[in-house]
């Protein structure tokens, strides 16, 4: 097909199935937000710290969500009927999910009812660190094996085999990252001169620009397990067929990967963590509203009912980080480790089942 062809079927596929006009608004509601942040209150693009509950912010918050609304909504110019557990592994979706929300739940009440525990097992080399770091070594050996598997059962087509191992470094690093690469427990010697630019003098990438990083950490994950499936759901089943799909995340992954956007208190004033926020709220209150299986509307109302009372809990009980406010975005990060490794059991499972052609018994 040739570049004009190509043009010309993406842009009747967008007069189709979205509205740009609806999807300019939001884009312009966020970048006014984005123009005042930087240039009226100089407050930059990354603005850590105690969240801002004035008027003036909260109109700022209220701006936000409606201008993800409208990107939302326009995405939804044609009807769809919205499946979020799928028959493929459905009671491990169910119980993935149920489980999740149990987990939630568990978090908010050690956060009113035992607010010292909950910070303890938060500081540096504790419980919660070394979970984040087991669940993404533990979705490094998975899709490892399953890598290991695949080439000795067959030979996988050179999509799956790239995908796979591009996962299985991915998982590496991060759970790498997440314990300095083992320099608090191993006695390393390493060139002091090449981590001096390290904000915390340790063996990690992520701490040389520990702000930047840990957005797009943050905000890369809600792209990835929330967004990402959400749109295949909407505009992606004509590549059911492709061996790529396999690895997109199934649509019960959105409200696994939804609890972690809820975490925000010292982040709160940035924008892509709200953007964050407002967007999983309102993709959960969509597949409410399209989902014809009472049993899925049940789990995405469960869902951001939990979401909501989460986030106002921490926003307005900010004593009760006891420690420093830094303490939340532990629990952040141990909740997306998490979903990534349940992402990656069922990749696994997927791939081991006959790859995509399980998806779409739906």
């Amino acid at each position: 097909m040739s570049l004009k062809l190509k043009q010309i079927h993406i842009m009747n596929f967008l007069m189709k199935n979205v509205s740009m006009q609806k999807i300019l608004i939001g884009v312009g509601g966020l970048t006014i937000i984005l123009l005042i942040d930087i240039f009226l209150w100089e407050a930059g693009i990354i603005r850590e710290g105690l969240p801002d509950l004035t008027l003036s912010h909260l109109l700022r918050s209220l701006i936000i969500g409606l201008s993800v609304f409208m990107i939302v909504w326009g995405c939804l110019r044609t009807k769809h009927e919205i499946l979020l557990i799928e028959p493929n592994g459905k009671q491990r979706q169910i119980f993935s999910i149920t489980g999740f929300q149990c987990l939630s739940i568990i978090i908010l009440c050690l956060f009113f009812f035992n607010s010292y525990l909950f910070n303890v097992v938060s500081v540096e080399d504790s419980l919660l660190e070394w979970s984040s770091f087991l669940a993404w070594f533990s979705g490094c050996i998975v899709l490892l094996i399953t890598l290991i598997k695949l080439n000795k059962d067959y030979y996988p087509k050179k999509t799956t085999r790239l995908f796979l191992f591009g996962f299985v470094v991915v998982f590496f690093i991060l759970s790498m990252e997440e314990i300095s690469w083992f320099q608090r427990i191993l006695p390393l010697k390493y060139d002091e001169s090449l981590f001096r630019r390290n904000l915390q003098g340790e063996i990690n990438i992520h701490n040389f620009a520990t702000n930047f990083s840990e957005v797009i950490f943050y905000f890369g994950s809600f792209l990835l397990l929330v967004v990402l499936p959400f749109i295949c759901i909407l505009f992606c089943n004509q590549y059911k067929s492709y061996s790529w799909y396999a690895f997109i995340p199934r649509p019960f992954i959105i409200i696994i990967g939804a609890f972690a956007c809820a975490y925000n208190y010292d982040m709160w004033n940035i924008i892509f963590m709200q953007i964050a926020f407002w967007g999983t709220l309102i993709i959960l209150g969509i597949i409410l509203k399209l989902s014809h299986k009472r049993r899925d509307r049940l789990l995405a109302l469960v869902a951001a009912i939990i979401l909501v009372v989460s986030q106002v809990s921490f926003l307005l009980n900010g004593h009760n980080f006891i420690f420093n406010i830094y303490v939340i975005t532990e629990y952040k990060e141990f909740l997306i480790a998490v979903s990534a490794l349940l992402y990656a059991i069922d990749v696994s499972s997927i791939l081991k089942n006959g790859t995509v052609k399980d998806r779409q018994s739906n």
